[in-house]
């Protein structure tokens, strides 16, 4: 009997601390320190939990775990805590890595409209920029053809100058021949 009696008490006080360590390890995390709230609610994280929550609302067969984590983030944030603790931390980490992963797309207008203003300037200056290669190219290729035919009719004019000179020539050797000839029938009828 003394021996049960002192295997009992060796036994129960290890039994008891299992018991504890346990619960302890299956609260996750409820016994850390708690966070401030801010460092999750930004404004782009409220807009994002709240229009991924419409969105999966909408969907026919949304992903339910998801859904249940982005609406447990709205009851966070609508409750007007400002410090968190345990399984709120996992659940807000949980909703920030879906936005940092860019898991569901949710774009306001505003955004829209300002990404839509962006591409109209990008096409715009593109087009501008194309505008003005398209300009400078006909420039060039104007010029080139000024060019061409500048130096075409520099061309046709030293040949017209070269052959008016030749013809010149040839008339001069010409009178000069009939000279002579002149001057030779002159000596013979003399």
């Amino acid at each position: 009997m003394k021996l049960i009696k002192n295997i009992v008490k060796l036994i129960l006080p290890l039994i008891a601390s299992g018991g504890l360590t346990i619960s302890a390890t299956a609260s996750e995390g409820s016994l850390g320190k708690p966070m401030q709230l801010f460092r999750f609610k930004t404004p782009e994280m409220v807009t994002y939990v709240n229009s991924t929550v419409s969105l999966l609302n909408s969907q026919k067969n949304p992903n339910k775990r998801h859904l249940k984590n982005l609406k447990t983030c709205q009851k966070i944030f609508s409750s007007g805590k400002k410090l968190i603790r345990g399984m709120e931390i996992k659940i807000l980490k949980t909703c920030k890595s879906y936005m940092n992963s860019g898991l569901y797309q949710t774009s306001n207008i505003e955004d829209l409209k300002n990404e839509l203003e962006t591409l109209k300037q990008l096409i715009k200056s593109n087009n501008e920029n194309q505008n003005l290669n398209q300009i400078q190219k006909e420039e060039a290729f104007k010029d080139l053809q000024e060019k061409e035919l500048k130096e075409f009719q520099e061309k046709q004019m030293k040949e017209l100058k070269e052959l008016q000179e030749k013809q010149l020539k040839e008339r001069q050797e010409k009178q000069i021949e009939e000279k002579i000839i002149k001057k030779d029938s002159n000596l013979l009828f003399n």
